[in-house]
């Protein structure tokens, strides 16, 4: 692993306790709103989700709030959020997705796939598109975050340069590429550094798979 991935890493181990914590009151996350407004595009019923960067499972308990009859596969690089999420999800890898999928992820077919407040620690997201495009069922929706570029955007965390967009044309032309249509896309500002006041933007995104990726 990448010495700065793996400072990332450990960053991301000492903060698992508490996490859900911090960065609901002192970081002011608005990811669960946007979730909650958006709550028509999370299709009914028993569903097959995963959830791309999952730290503790937080994500899932929110759509869980929603949509209980979901069942959750996660995935992160950090072993004690994954022994967290085990508590919340049918199952949780250890991966960095840096790598691309875990073959037992790679080998499943899912309704809908989440990657929120990840995507701008992991590079090459054309190809990391195309994977998500090719374990989501026809139609399935793919729920995404990512970082909007400002003058006082924190350029890199540990040493990992960060991922950014400057419009959300970019991003949408990135998707349309892997196969996806956008559903809806804004623009929120997502949360404040705890260590530096500082707020980031974000690019939120639904989109919907209509085509495999050769």
């Amino acid at each position: 692993m990448n010495p700065a991935i793996a400072t990332l890493r450990d960053f991301y181990d000492t903060w698992c306790d508490g996490y859900s914590d911090v960065i609901t009151v002192q970081a002011k996350y608005s990811i669960p709103t946007w979730l909650k407004e958006n709550e028509p595009l999370l299709a009914p019923g028993k569903k097959e989700a995963l959830d791309l960067g999952c730290a503790d499972g937080f994500i899932g308990k929110q759509i869980c709030k929603l949509r209980p009859e979901y069942s959750f596969d996660g995935v992160d690089f950090s072993p004690k959020m994954v022994d967290a999420s085990k508590k919340v999800y049918a199952s949780c890898i250890c991966y960095d997705l840096e790598k691309g999928l875990p073959q037992q992820v790679a080998a499943k077919q899912y309704d809908v796939v989440f990657a929120t407040s990840c995507l701008e620690f992991i590079q090459n997201h054309n190809q990391r598109f195309q994977e998500i495009a090719k374990i989501l069922k026809p139609n399935g929706r793919f729920w995404l975050t990512v970082e909007k570029i400002e003058t006082d955007s924190i350029k890199e965390v540990f040493g990992v340069k960060k991922v950014f967009y400057s419009t959300s044309q970019e991003i949408e032309a990135l998707l349309a590429d892997s196969g996806f249509a956008i559903k809806q896309i804004e623009e929120k500002a997502a949360y404040v550094s705890v260590h530096h006041s500082i707020t980031t933007q974000y690019f939120c995104i639904i989109a919907e798979k209509t085509r495999t990726p050769d």
